[in-house]
């Protein structure tokens, strides 16, 4: 074999190694998914769920539910079953549209679940249903405190500007009131008044 035989073989070897690489890669990618996709699943089915029904908004978890204490990351995933809310939150799962996966809030069709390798779901709470007293929008961009004018106790509405918007769920566990709040602030901020009230009526409808 000459010099120009030699270089010819290697650069066949080189590219069928680079082309052995990238299949090598894509399925241990596929196998990484599939994993974790059964992964969630599971976790979803100690609670007696699955992908059907699921429904993901970008807003976080900051308070007023006595069984979480610490803030939620930027992904809520909520179930109805069994007469209740249940919440997750959770990262890496999006929906799937032909061969693009995106970020989208509402309900996920189950057969366009996309999961990441990484992706991880983690129970939050629940909310009985019945206990449900209403579900509120709130605008944090008009907030209700009160500056003093000329030194009179007279109050006006002192205004910000942040971008944030909530939804509280006002409810009863038989003693006690408690208001959880989902707030959209932060990286997925844009457009939160809307989100937010999508969110409320989302919410409403599932408890009528």
């Amino acid at each position: 074999m000459g010099a120009f035989g030699s270089i010819f073989f290697l650069i066949v070897m080189v590219a069928a190694g680079y082309f052995y690489f990238k299949v090598a890669q894509k399925k241990n990618m596929f196998r990484s998914r599939s994993s974790a996709k059964q992964d969630i699943l599971n976790i979803l089915n100690t609670y007696g769920l699955t992908f059907f029904g699921m429904t993901t908004y970008f807003c976080k978890y900051v308070g007023g539910h006595p069984e979480r204490d610490n803030e939620s990351n930027l992904n809520i995933f909520f179930w109805k079953k069994d007469e209740k809310l249940i919440f997750f939150e959770g990262g890496g799962i999006y929906y799937r549209e032909m061969s693009i996966s995106a970020p989208v809030e509402g309900s996920l069709t189950p057969d366009k679940v996309f999961v990441n390798p990484d992706a991880y779901l983690t129970h939050l709470f629940d909310i009985q249903i019945s206990s449900i007293q209403d579900i509120r929008y709130f605008d944090a961009t008009t907030s209700s405190a009160a500056a003093l004018v000329g030194g009179n106790h007279w109050a006006i509405p002192v205004y910000t500007k942040n971008d944030d918007a909530s939804v509280l769920i006002d409810w009863n566990d038989g003693r006690y009131n408690h208001s959880t709040e989902f707030r959209f602030a932060g990286l997925f901020q844009s457009k939160a008044n809307k989100r937010a009230n999508t969110l409320r009526n989302t919410l409403i409808k599932m408890t009528k």
